[in-house]
């Protein structure tokens, strides 16, 4: 495939400098220039893997923290002399090895035959992806997370400082905005992203209080999509040193092997939004009452491979063509190209046996709405549908202790409905209709005993994964999920600026709806549904909840707007960059190109994208 060469706007000071690359060619050291005086630089990993950091995009020299940097000046003769704060490791004429220990700006000053010329140098945290780490960096990093596990929050402070947190302190604080009855204020609307960038950043900065030389590397679940197809589940990522396994062999689908095994599911304070039936901290429809991160590699008994691949490539490809305003990026960001990871990695099961014996007929159906399945369980949820226990004792079977429909309710407001027409009322089926692909006389056949039973799986979950619940920081690789839609936004963001891509970036959401408890007294009585209204922490003058988060940061908490202001692709108030902003080369992507390379690792077919109507 012939990619298309693109050149880029330069950023640099230098009038002479042109950032026009061919994009085959991708140079394994950046450039930056002051007049006809060039300084190269690369590190070990800009060597072994070919590729500059961020593809040589950013203004200036980027340097990788804890990582040694070559510097060398394009000059005949010349003295080069960093600034303070930087160690130097080696000096050799117009070369020098730095090495950087703290987050900041530096220079490089190079006397030459024609005088002194200054170099600017930034120091950043460079967050990769996983597989492309080397040993020593992956051990840190997840090392920094079992501690985080394994330490609570009183002792972790006095070991490491303030910065700390455990797991259970940020879990709860996930599951506290994301599983409230009324409506969820980090998911599903325009505050997503930041929700997310700024909870993944504040625990980067607990990891790095336990260890200075990590951060927050990130999953590219695309490249599972393209090239793991049916068979994703044995990537290195779930083998015992790494994430453990995907697919426990205990009935009970505990992690119980690796690194990561038994860890422990805490007990809450009941009356909390956060907590289930047995008190522990995960969402009220899950009734599992296992005390330790499970998984599983199924989907309600099905293989949950089928839409792996939908969710990769095609789908980031479909947004970057068909969606350029800020509110329907954010809300597919938050969504489809997004909420399948978890499920995928937490699984459901525990399901109604009898009732999924005669489901072999809708098998297709069924294993594209089920990666929904949480999200409309929740939905049930909110809009009173469905009741769950709110005590059982440590010793209640399962079976005797599971979510129903709210037949009062039911009877009263929905009488004779249908399983279709109630899953339409309350809007799970508008969430299906993304996925129905191939199946479109299924869907519309409200009659069809295809809707009893997704019903039925809705109103009774059964177990689901730790990682598809509100409670989803307990497994680690929640950590590294959403490092893919935040570099997804920051690469249409730099497209955008360089003229090579519209996107309106004006605040907008689309979020919703809002119920309103606060006058149900009756059993019978249902919530009042806003469908106008906007949650909570979608707005734009809307506060994120961690003070202190940037460099150079002024006051303490931030509006969305602010922050989001402040963490474009060259943000000077970021600590970290990631590792390639335009090369998502799974998927024939290369500097913003859409074009899908022509090799055995793509899917032999893409879906045509959707044309969807105006929302």
């Amino acid at each position: 495939l012939a990619m298309t060469a693109v050149a880029f706007r330069s950023r640099t000071p230098a009038a002479t400098q042109q950032m026009a690359r061919d994009t085959s060619e991708e140079s394994a050291s950046q450039t930056y220039c002051e007049g006809e005086v060039c300084v190269v630089a690369s590190n070990r990993y800009e060597r072994e893997l070919g590729r500059a950091i961020a593809n040589g995009l950013y203004e200036g020299i980027i340097l990788e923290l804890y990582h040694e940097t070559s510097l060398s000046v394009s000059a005949e003769t010349c003295e080069l002399a960093a600034s303070e704060g930087l160690v130097v490791v080696a000096s050799d004429g117009c070369s020098l090895d730095v090495l950087a220990t703290r987050v900041g700006t530096y220079s490089l000053v190079a006397t030459t035959s024609d005088g002194d010329v200054t170099f600017d140098l930034t120091a950043k945290y460079v967050r990769r992806e996983m597989r492309d780490l080397f040993d020593s960096d992956r051990e840190r990093f997840f090392d920094a997370i079992a501690v985080t596990h394994h330490v609570g929050d009183e002792e972790g402070m006095r070991l490491y400082g303030d910065k700390y947190r455990s797991t259970n302190w940020f879990t709860a604080v996930h599951a506290m905005n994301s599983a409230k009855r009324n409506c969820d204020n980090w998911h599903s609307g325009a505050g997503f992203l930041n929700a997310h960038m700024s909870f993944t950043l504040r625990f980067e900065q607990s990891l790095q209080a336990v260890d200075p030389r990590t951060c927050v590397h990130y999953w590219d679940f695309t490249i599972d999509a393209a090239t793991r197809y049916c068979c994703w589940t044995e990537s290195v990522l779930w083998s015992p040193d790494w994430f453990s396994t995907i697919n426990p062999n205990n009935t009970l689908h505990i992690v119980d092997s690796g690194r990561f095994a038994y860890l422990r599911i805490d007990k809450v304070a009941g009356g909390s939004t956060f907590n289930n039936a047995y008190g522990l901290m995960t969402v009220p429809w899950n009734t599992c009452p296992t005390p330790f991160m499970v998984r599983s590699q199924k989907l309600y008994g099905l293989a949950n491979y089928v839409n792996i691949p939908e969710f990769g490539c095609p789908k980031f490809l479909e947004t970057f063509e068909l969606y350029s305003n800020f509110a329907l990026v954010m809300l597919e960001v938050s969504t489809d190209m997004h909420s399948p990871a978890h499920g995928m990695v937490g699984g459901y099961w525990n399901y109604d046996a009898e009732l999924y014996a005669a489901q072999d007929a809708y098998n297709a159906f069924l294993i594209n709405v089920s990666s929904a399945s949480n999200a409309n369980s929740k939905r049930l949820w909110r809009n009173g549908i469905m009741e769950c226990p709110t005590y059982c004792a440590d010793d209640t079977p399962p079976t005797d202790c599971m979510c129903g429909l709210a037949v009062p309710r039911v009877e009263k407001h929905y009488p004779n409905y249908t399983s279709w027409q109630l899953l339409n009322a309350t809007g799970c089926l508008d969430q299906f209709s993304s996925m129905a692909e191939g199946s479109y006389d299924m869907y519309y056949d409200e009659n069809s005993t295809i809707w009893d039973i997704i019903l039925a799986q809705l109103i009774n979950t059964g177990h689901i994964g730790t990682t598809d619940t509100d409670a989803s920081p307990m497994d680690p690789v929640f950590w590294t999920i959403h490092g893919v839609q935040e570099r997804y936004v920051q690469m249409i963001r730099y497209l955008n600026e360089t003229g090579q891509y519209a996107f309106d970036q004006s605040w907008k959401t689309i979020t919703g709806p809002v119920f309103d408890w606060s006058n149900v007294t009756e059993i019978d009585d249902l919530p009042v549904v806003d469908h106008d209204s906007v949650c909570t922490g979608h707005h734009a003058d809307d506060l994120i909840l961690f003070p202190y988060l940037l460099d150079g940061q002024d006051q303490a908490v931030l509006t969305n707007v602010e922050y989001y202001n402040m963490t474009g692709p060259f943000s000077k108030h970021l600590q970290y960059v990631y590792d390639q902003l335009l090369n998502w080369t799974e998927c024939g992507w290369v500097l913003g190109a859409t074009q899908y390379a022509d090799t055995a690792r793509r899917r032999p077919e893409l879906p045509t994208p959707r044309a969807f109507s105006a929302i």
